[in-house]
């Protein structure tokens, strides 16, 4: 029979299995890990699954959706630079996925520090583009000098860096708690395919309402108010 626990049970479960000092760190990783895949699956929902998506954004609102597409995009780099980055910058300690080997006591620390390799190994396209072209702007790419070139960053990548940091929070989850959690799961939410449904019927009702007006065919709601709602 499946177990079903509060957010509050869990995160005291993985404290008494895991200690103190891990638990702490672990529970908001894997939230961090949860929230990534849920905002990558809006993306994916609305710009890399069927091309009568990207129509219908351009029927309705193209400017808005080209600049929803490059902040989903900006942000999916921005959030595995974040966990997969370094555990201290500038002077200050961060919430990372780096600082889990050295919390770790048991043998599963050496598989551990191998996934944290294959992890920074897969991130670091991601990095890359957070330093020099998200967080701050590289000068001589900016002005179009020569410089390094920003590495190639794509669809495919997100995904595997997305798995290689879900390898390491499952090892660790695997070795005291015996569960892992499928984080790929959280990418289903429907919200955005939930506003295209909205926007497709939108618009037929406009092509209708144009269709009447030419037939003469005038009624009081087609003179509403067209300004925004507020």
């Amino acid at each position: 029979m499946s177990e079903s626990l509060t957010a509050a049970q869990a995160h005291e479960r993985t404290l008494a299995a895991m200690g103190t000092a891990l638990g702490e760190v672990f529970s908001p990783l894997s939230d961090e890990l949860t929230f990534l895949h849920w905002r990558w699956g809006q993306f994916v929902a609305l710009y890399a699954t069927k091309p009568e998506r990207l129509e219908l954004m351009n029927r309705s609102a193209p400017f808005f959706f080209s600049l929803t597409q490059g902040m989903f995009w900006e942000d999916a780099l921005m959030g595995i630079a974040r966990l997969a980055g370094p555990p201290r910058s500038a002077g200050h300690d961060n919430l990372s996925i780096q600082r889990i080997p050295a919390l770790l006591t048991h043998q599963v620390r050496v598989d551990v520090e191998r996934l944290v390799d294959v992890m920074r190994e897969k991130a670091s396209f991601a990095i890359e583009w957070r330093n020099r072209r998200i967080a701050h702007r590289d000068l001589a790419l900016a002005l179009d000098r020569p410089a390094q070139p920003l590495p190639d960053a794509s669809r495919r990548q997100v995904d595997e860096a997305h798995e290689s940091m879900a390898a390491v929070l499952n090892a660790v989850s695997k070795h005291f708690l015996n569960t892992t959690t499928i984080y790929n799961w959280a990418s289903t939410a429907h919200g955005a395919e939930s506003l295209l449904f909205v926007i497709r019927d939108g618009l037929r009702r406009e092509e209708i309402r144009q269709e009447r007006i030419e037939r003469g065919d005038y009624r009081d709601e087609d003179w509403d108010d067209r300004a925004p709602a507020v």
